[in-house]
């Protein structure tokens, strides 16, 4: 197998080869500061990942170069990032996108290609982990990059509110609701929401939306939850 994008196997029509770098790049802020040598360090960010290919067709036909184009065009071409799997690395994927600057059209003439993906978000998806548990849970997460986790749960009757915390640095999100016994209530903390139902609904002011860092971890949730993430690679 060869490249997988969008959940299509590209090596059918292309021969690929790529360079990706050890780690995404990093942008360091920093600030002027008179009369001081150098300058103060501000903060520091991940940037979007590039993963440049050679792209080289398969077969070149010389009756029906059109109708190759026109299959192959859509396999690279979309409108929004999708799943990227490498060869190198089978159990982790990147969101990417063929970058509006790629040579792609000399593949149509020449039979071969330099392009460049884009991955706006610069850390790899790994394999999907989701546990339940009564009222605390302790483990080892062994990605390399913080991960958000998503919590649901159905609280009993009575019970006038949910929240689920990160015991290790006390961040936790609270939501407080007259639960009925029957109503689920989900608190996801990679797009920071929180609902019941399937309604959404606010959190308390002093919540915070946390991750799950590398290493030991241990969560609490006042009702029996599940709990899932993603892991995330750099």
């Amino acid at each position: 197998m060869g490249v997988i994008y969008d959940g299509v196997d590209l090596g059918r029509w292309l021969n690929i080869a790529y360079d990706e770098a050890l780690a995404p790049p990093v942008d360091v802020e920093t600030a002027d500061v008179p009369g001081r040598d150098g300058s103060l360090f501000r903060r520091a960010r991940l940037a979007e990942k590039t993963i440049p290919m050679r792209l080289r067709l398969r077969a070149l036909p010389s009756c029906d170069a059109a109708e190759y184009r026109r299959r192959i065009a859509p396999l690279l071409v979309k409108d929004r990032p999708c799943e990227l799997v490498l060869p190198g690395d089978r159990t982790r994927r990147y969101m990417a996108i063929l970058s509006g600057e790629s040579g792609l059209d000399t593949l149509w003439y020449t039979g071969s290609a330099s392009v460049t993906f884009v991955c706006p978000d610069p850390v790899a998806y790994g394999k999907t982990r989701a546990c339940a548990f009564a009222a605390s849970m302790a483990g080892e997460y062994d990605g390399t990059y913080p991960a958000a986790p998503r919590f649901s749960a159905v609280p009993p009757s009575g019970q006038d509110g949910y929240r689920v915390e990160n015991a290790k640095t006390g961040e936790f999100v609270e939501v407080e609701h007259a639960f009925d016994g029957g109503q689920d209530v989900v608190v996801d903390c990679e797009s920071c929401t929180a609902a019941v139902a399937g309604r959404r609904v606010p959190v308390t002011f002093a919540s915070d939306y946390f991750r799950i860092a590398p290493g030991a971890f241990e969560v609490r949730a006042t009702a029996a939850s599940t709990m899932q993430f993603e892991e995330r690679w750099l």
